[in-house]
């Protein structure tokens, strides 16, 4: 997993929203996460942990109300926005997201709002939702704990694996690494059932088959032979038959055909009297239409042309007379309506009269209301006069004033530079006294770690008078080999007493002349008392036990020592910091006192700076005031001129138009005709408006009118002209269209003589019939063609069977031999298919036994062998086997940095039973426990074991990059141990691998490069800041 980019708010110390940019740490390959004790540094981790597996290792799901002890007390919203990428090569991008609310009306609760899983995905170029996700487990492929030991340590949590019990860890590395793939043993079992269940089945199926009799095999083959050699006589005997019944089906075939042939020359020479008389009517009826058929209908044509002539003209002559009447009301009322249009123009003149009024009377309504204007405008230009000429004078009374408030300005700028000085001073005394108080604390932590170590030697008398670490080491080591000498000593004892006990047993049952059956001698000088075997044992066990149990007390003390040692490394190694923070505190005060330039305000407090300060902006705030209230005045200045100018303008365009009023009235007076002005002065201009309105309406009418007339006299004339035009010419075509009818009439009785007919009606009487001459002349055609064929085939029918008979006796008889020899060769056939089938079941059950029997022998040896793996993979045996081949190869990636950091004095190995100890490769190579080591070497093997755990990890996900984080762990170290560990670090960037660290170590922050700087501000909480900006 590369972490990109993470955004949290609200979560313990970080009260607004931070962003953390992966990209420039994690290109570094090594980089730093560093603040103070408290600053939120380790939040970080707990965030991505959190956010990723919904767990804190701090607080519980249950019991803890997690929610509400992670969300920043003043903060309402807690929300985590994890980007990374894992998966092979790390290519696949994920985006988790968590929010949660603080409820309005109770503080106290806290609900989750959101929890959000996204994949990123190239095509859409956006984020996708995984459905049915809840943690990260499956996506980065271990769980929880595992992350914790494998990719980021939490502060505390850097040596569990090493106390970790065997089975745990062997749990552990199962979980990591898929181990489960080699517990083999039910999957054995699974096999061992399915080989039983077929071995099971191959028996039912020998037994379904049964025993295969040989004899019945010959008995059938040797009865097929036989009828093989009877179906192929029989075959002969039926092919003759069928021949000799093909032949008499052909004779029968033909005599039946003759019959039906002269049966139907019979019929032919019935029908053909009337196809005869058929052939004659289609002859007259075809004259007819050749002759007569285009004139008749030329006739009838004729006829109905005649007859929509002689309606036309009816018609033609009643438009005529109604048009002559329509004619004769027009002239009427043409000569009515020309008398009114005559006095049409001065109509006219006394509506030009009217208009000229009515303009008149709005124009002398706008002289009394321009005179009305000007007077009001003329008051509001003296008013505006008078308003700028106060507005000038305040303004020169402002100007003053704020000339003596600029006078009397004081240096704000100044007294900031004071101000601020007396804070940084205020600031750096308090951090003073708080490093001071921090250095005396750690003292009497000092004390009391010391008062502990003498107390609990003291305790033991070979240790009393010890007040120093190193003198309790040499004395403690002294002490263990003399008790690791002494119970070699009484084990060996013990193992000797054991010996003779056990002899002891087999001398109770010797008796004089019989056989030892150690050595076989009859002859037992020297027998052994079981008593006195059983009380050496007992007695050897007991001082076994109390060396033991002195071994234990020893390194029970040793232990509780090395964490007093621990303790007092880290107060010592805090002190140290302290000291450095507690004289760069005294050398800022120093520096700061120095940079004091201001001789005026010598001895002045902050509070005294403040408030002449306070008063300062007061006063400047008053001359911002001022200035803006002159500023405000010089604009109304500049209105009211404005104002005054337009009231100017506005008095001379109001006299333009009351000249203009005067001259169009005069105008108006002189263009009056029929009307003079004192006669329409009572008239109000609706009034005349009205008037006008009716005149011009009758001015209209009288024109509409005399227009309408003259247009429908002159439609009238030309409709007549066009009736008559009509009428002359369908009286013409009318007399043709007789002649025509006369004519044609002649020449069709003249026709009906020269081609035998009686007369015109018995002609259009044939034609009425519409015979379909080709369909009749068809029918006709196809009656002789048959008649002719049928003669012809009789004559060849007759021809053939010329001197043969036809007897239906011998046809049956013949028949019935045929059907009985088919019979007996279909029984053969079926017999031999049946002899067939049996023989084939004979010979498949045969082969299906042998194949049957050879698959069983082959189950029955993979049961064996199945046999033989169940009892290699009995329990979980295999399981662990693999689990401390994986051990012992993480010990010997391991041991490349830890020889190093320890330079050669140790190397981790496993025992027996999978623990975790060392070989002191300078006291004789002997082993001992892992935990035996100090705080600062099981510091050194737990990173070397974590590293080599993570590098496995790395190939496991086929990963170009790794990532390892690590919180804290490195105060217990010295500083060479300090420094190898640093170079071991650096040394893992040309691995390819990203390493993060958590520390409050300044030295560690003096190494790295690039790193992140967390400060808990009391305003703004916890704010990151980077060390490239």
């Amino acid at each position: 997993m590369i972490p990109e980019l993470l955004t949290l708010q609200g979560l313990y110390s970080y009260k607004e929203p931070q962003t953390i940019d992966f990209a420039t740490l994690t290109s570094s390959r090594l980089f730093g996460i560093f603040g103070a004790v408290g600053s939120g540094k380790s939040s970080i981790l707990e965030a991505i942990m959190f956010v990723l597996y919904d767990r804190s290792d701090r607080l519980n799901k249950s019991g803890d109300d997690r929610y509400y002890n992670m969300m920043n007390l003043q903060s309402d919203e807690m929300s985590i926005d994890f980007t990374f990428r894992c998966g092979p090569q790390n290519q696949q991008k994920y985006r988790f997201l968590f929010k949660a609310k603080r409820k309005k009306k109770r503080f106290d609760q806290v609900s989750v709002d959101a929890r959000r899983f996204l994949r990123w995905c190239d095509e859409k170029a956006d984020w996708d939702p995984m459905i049915g996700v809840s943690d990260a487990e499956r996506i980065i492929g271990m769980s929880y704990e595992n992350f914790m030991q494998t990719i980021i340590i939490p502060q505390g949590k850097f040596r569990e694996f090493i106390d970790q019990k065997p089975n745990d860890r062997s749990k552990m590395l199962k979980q990591l690494f898929h181990l489960e793939k080699f517990d083999l043993f039910q999957k054995t079992n699974v096999l061992t059932s399915r080989t039983k269940h077929v071995i099971s089945n191959l028996e039912g199926q020998l037994a379904g088959i049964g025993v295969v009799d040989e004899d019945d095999i010959a008995n059938r083959q040797h009865r097929i032979e036989e009828l093989k050699i009877s179906i192929r006589a029989g075959e002969a005997e039926v092919k003759n038959l069928e021949l000799r019944k093909a032949q008499l089906d052909e004779l029968r075939k033909l005599f039946r055909e003759i019959r039906e042939a002269e049966a139907q020359w019979a019929m032919l020479c019935e029908q053909k009297q009337h196809y005869h008389a058929q052939e004659q009517r289609m002859l007259r009826y075809e004259r007819a239409r050749t002759y007569f058929g285009d004139k008749l209908e030329r006739r009838v044509q004729r006829q109905q042309e005649i007859d929509a002539k002689e309606t036309r003209l009816t018609q033609l002559k009643q438009q005529a007379d109604e048009n002559q009447t329509a004619l004769q009301t027009a002239a009427h009322q043409l000569q009515e309506a020309k008398a009114a249009y005559e006095t049409r123009d001065r109509l006219k003149e006394q509506a030009d009269d009217l208009r000229h009024l009515i303009r008149l009377k709005n124009l002398r309504a706008e002289q009394d209301s321009l005179a009305e204007q000007a007077e009001t405008e003329q008051a509001r230009a003296q008013q505006v006069e008078t308003k700028l000429k106060l507005h000038r004078r305040q303004l020169t009374e402002r100007e003053q004033q704020l000339a003596e408030q600029e006078t009397n300005q004081p240096d704000t700028a100044e007294l900031t530079q004071v101000q601020n000085w007396l804070q940084q001073r205020d600031k750096q005394h308090r951090a003073l006294e708080e490093a001071k108080a921090e250095q005396e604390r750690l003292c009497t932590q000092k004390k009391a770690v010391t008062q502990r170590l003498q107390e609990r030697l003291n305790q033991t008398k070979a240790f009393a008078g010890l007040t120093d670490f190193a003198p309790f080491y040499e004395r403690v080591s002294e002490e263990e080999q003399k008790i690791h000498a002494r119970l070699q000593q009484l084990r060996h004892e013990l193992q000797q007493a054991l010996i003779r006990q056990t002899l002891a047993r087999y001398a109770d049952d010797l008796r004089e002349g019989e056989s030892c059956p150690l050595c076989g001698a009859t002859h037992h000088p020297a027998v052994t008392v079981r008593h006195t075997a059983d009380q050496d044992v007992a007695e050897a066990e007991a001082r076994v036990k109390k060396f033991e149990e002195g071994e234990q007390r020893l390194h029970q003390l040793r232990e509780e020592v090395r964490l007093l040692d621990t303790e007092a490394s880290r107060i010592d190694a805090q002190l140290e910091t302290q000291q450095g923070v507690l004289q760069r505190a005294q050398q800022q005060v120093e520096t700061h006192q120095q940079q004091f330039v201001w001789s005026d305000y010598a001895g002045a407090t902050l509070d005294a700076v403040e408030q002449q300060l306070k008063a300062a902006r007061q006063h400047q705030a008053e001359l911002h005031n001022s200035r803006q209230a002159l500023k405000q005045l010089r604009e109304d200045v500049q209105t009211q001129e404005e104002v005054n100018q337009k009231a100017q303008l506005a008095l001379n365009e109001f006299e333009k138009k009351r000249v203009a009023t005067r001259t169009q009235v005069e105008a108006y007076s002189n263009l009056l005709k029929h009307f003079e002005e004192a006669q329409f002065e009572r008239f109000s201009v609706e009034r005349l408006e009205a008037n006008l309105e009716k005149g011009q309406a009758r001015i209209a009418e009288i024109e509409q009118n005399y227009e309408k007339a003259d247009a429908a006299q002159r439609q009238h004339e030309q409709q007549r002209s066009l009736l008559e035009g009509q009428l002359s010419t369908e009286t013409l075509a009318l007399q043709h269209l007789r002649v025509q009818e006369t004519q044609a009439t002649e020449e069709l009785t003249r026709l009906c003589a020269v081609h035998e007919f009686q007369d015109l009606p018995e002609v259009e009487a044939l034609l009425r019939e519409s015979l379909d001459i080709a369909q009749e002349r068809k029918e006709i055609q196809d009656f002789y063609r048959l008649l002719d064929t049928t003669e012809y085939n009789l004559s060849l029918l007759r021809e053939r069977a010329s001197g043969q008979q036809w007897d239906e006796a011998e046809y049956l008889h013949h028949c019935g031999a045929l059907d009985s020899a088919k019979k007996e060769l279909d029984e053969d056939k079926r017999e031999i298919a049946l002899q067939n089938k049996a023989l084939d079941e004979l010979i498949v059950r045969r082969q299906n036994r042998q194949s049957v029997e050879k698959m069983l022998e082959v189950q029955q040896h993979r049961l064996d062998n199945l046999k033989e793996l169940a009892g290699l993979f009995r329990g979980s045996g295999f399981v662990d086997y693999v689990s401390s081949i994986y051990l012992q190869n993480l010990c010997e990636a391991a041991n490349e940095r830890f020889t190093r950091l320890t330079r050669n004095h140790f190397s981790l190995e496993l025992s027996d039973t999978n623990e975790f100890v060392v070989r002191d490769h300078l006291n004789d190579g002997k082993t001992r426990l892992l935990k035996t080591l100090s705080g600062g070497q099981t510091f050194q093997a737990a990173l070397c074991l974590a590293l080599a755990l993570a590098e496995n990890v790395k190939a496991l996900n086929q990963a170009e990059q790794s990532f390892f984080f690590l919180d804290e762990g490195f105060g217990a170290l010295d500083k060479d141990s300090l420094r190898l560990v640093f170079e071991t670090l650096k040394a893992l960037q040309k691995e390819n691998r990203i390493v993060g660290i958590i520390s409050h170590v300044e030295e560690l922050q003096q190494e790295i490069g690039v790193y992140l700087r967390i400060e808990n501000h009391r305003e703004h909480g916890s704010q990151v800041s980077y060390s490239w900006e």
